[in-house]
């Protein structure tokens, strides 16, 4: 669960930081798909669709904002050219140190890439280095099978049953 945390404080706060002069580049309101690389050649990519409202986005947001700053002791956070935002963090997760590196890659409200990379020290999970892209676009309006807040990933070889979770539903609860 703290390796999610993780990733929302990367995705939820691609703009946000203790400094407080960064605006989070908000996303149009729809269906999002999100397709998520691995390092690891044997993985095949792992394709989400989330449904997002602006509710769901400030959500996200303010819970990757609470989890950097009760588990990052460090977190930088740079606008670069074209949209690039640059984060570095450190934090603890239980026993273990993680470094993350990711850089954000916005195209407005509707498109971004995120390459994300995390050290951690001792490894956890038995990984020392775990290396991802997220590349994300808006589809349109959110299906009717689907409220803001979930997330279906889709099956593939390496999950071959499709998975269904709000997480505006999970992250209220953990409040």
């Amino acid at each position: 669960m703290k390796r999610v945390i993780i990733g929302l404080a990367v995705l939820g706060c691609a703009a946000g930081s203790a400094a407080g002069n960064f605006e989070y580049p908000k996303r149009k309101p729809g269906e999002w798909q999100v397709t998520i690389h691995s390092a690891n050649a044997k993985l095949p990519p792992r394709v989400e669709s989330v449904c997002l409202d602006a509710a769901t986005d400030q959500l996200l947001y303010q819970v990757g904002l609470g989890a950097t700053q009760k588990l990052c002791a460090e977190s930088h956070w740079a606008h670069g050219a074209g949209g690039r935002i640059v984060a570095d963090l450190t934090c603890q997760l239980g026993g273990t140190h993680a470094r993350v590196h990711a850089e954000i890659t916005v195209s407005g409200d509707s498109a971004y890439h995120e390459d994300i990379t995390t050290h951690y020290d001792p490894p956890l999970y038995g990984k020392s280095e775990l290396v991802s892209t997220h590349d994300a676009h808006w589809l349109g309006v959110c299906p009717a099978d689907m409220k803001p807040g979930d997330v279906v990933v889709k099956p593939s070889p390496a999950m071959p049953m499709s998975l269904r979770m709000n997480l505006t539903d999970m992250l209220k609860k953990g409040q």
